[in-house]
């Protein structure tokens, strides 16, 4: 789920960039520092979307060639809930699952989470339905899949899904 969150970020800047635009050097700084981290349990920061505040003359530092400035901004994030709906691509099959991703989050299915009468082929890495041969999970199948277990909250990038319910599954059937 995405949330628009304010959050605040220490900005250290070199004393070279105090005579050029210091304004311009905070914002690119900012932005390359937090967009696309974890900002815990906000979630994964996507994008900065304003600057909040005034920051001022910042604080030097004594014995370093530094300020810092405490700016405060609202940003995008994105965190993923149990039981939430994801369209995703699967990139790697083992005998005990498939990994796919929809967009940053990476998502677990376990062989026990596919339906039941699926068979895993080691040589294709692949999962069929021997019935239809023609339905497989296979690398770069898309799949819509729903969470089940976010496996770590610090990290919640990573979760375990299952495809073991109606209308979730193969969108597209691979030939």
């Amino acid at each position: 789920m995405f949330f628009i969150t304010t959050l605040n970020q220490n900005i250290y800047i070199s004393a070279k960039y105090f005579k050029n635009d210091l304004k311009k050097n905070l914002i690119s700084t900012l932005l390359g520092t937090v967009e696309g981290s974890n900002a815990g349990p906000f979630g994964n920061i996507v994008i900065v979307t304003d600057i909040c505040n005034k920051w001022g003359q910042g604080k030097l530092l004594i014995g370093s060639p530094s300020a810092m400035y405490n700016i405060t901004f609202r940003a995008i994030t994105f965190r993923p809930f149990k039981g939430e709906i994801f369209d995703a691509i699967i990139t790697n099959i083992t005998n005990v699952g498939f990994f796919s991703e929809a967009g940053i989050l990476q998502i677990f299915i376990s062989k026990n989470q596919i339906p039941f009468g699926y068979v895993y082929n080691g040589e294709k890495k692949i999962f069929f339905n021997p019935i239809n041969p023609k339905e497989k999970f296979s690398k770069e199948s898309i799949i819509r899949t729903r969470v089940i277990s976010v496996k770590n909250e610090k990290n919640p990038n990573h979760v375990i899904g299952t495809v073991n319910e109606p209308f979730l599954g193969l969108l597209k059937k691979n030939r």
